[in-house]
């Protein structure tokens, strides 16, 4: 049992971390909060429920909401074995609110505003979609090596053009 009041340190004044799971927490249940499955646990709830329903992509809302402070939140995400949860969650609530997002310019697009144009303009464009996976943003300022392979290409069509021209004019 913790010997201080805070139910997010332990008797040292240290977070709880891994201690604060039903699942990870191998020594004493008491401290803990939450389970780290996807659906309330008995008495202990899901911790990717609150994030989800939380829907704060800044983070900031839900650590100060379900754990001591932002700091308690960072050190916890910073643990190597929360990292996989975290990556999920994290990428989970990015489509989620893209898809939200999303539904609204779609209505949007179907009504008579000025704004109707541009958003249907976006969404067949693909402007929805990520940079790096099909979207309408170039991937930056192109290699070395491509800007060379690319000067190769162009002087091989130079000198294919050269030599077609004068097979045409002799």
């Amino acid at each position: 049992m913790a010997t201080t009041d805070n139910k997010f340190r332990n008797g040292s004044g240290r977070f709880y971390l891994s201690a604060l799971f039903k699942e990870t927490n191998l020594r004493d249940l008491s401290c803990a909060l939450y389970s780290l499955k996807d659906n309330d646990d008995g008495s202990f709830p899901s911790l990717y429920r609150l994030y989800m329903a939380q829907e704060d992509p800044t983070e900031y809302v839900f650590a100060n909401t379900y754990f001591e402070s932002w700091q308690h939140w960072a050190e916890l995400c910073a643990s190597d074995w929360f990292q996989p949860y975290l990556k999920r969650w994290r990428a989970e609530m990015e489509v989620k609110i893209r898809s939200r997002s999303l539904a609204l310019l779609l209505e949007q697009a179907l009504g008579g505003s000025r704004e109707a144009v541009q958003v249907n303009k976006w969404i067949v464009e693909g402007g929805y979609t990520p940079k790096g996976k099909g979207g309408s943003t170039g991937r930056g300022r192109p290699s070395k090596e491509d800007i060379s392979k690319e000067a190769h290409r162009m002087a091989g069509d130079t000198q294919r053009l050269e030599e077609d021209f004068l097979r045409i004019v002799q």
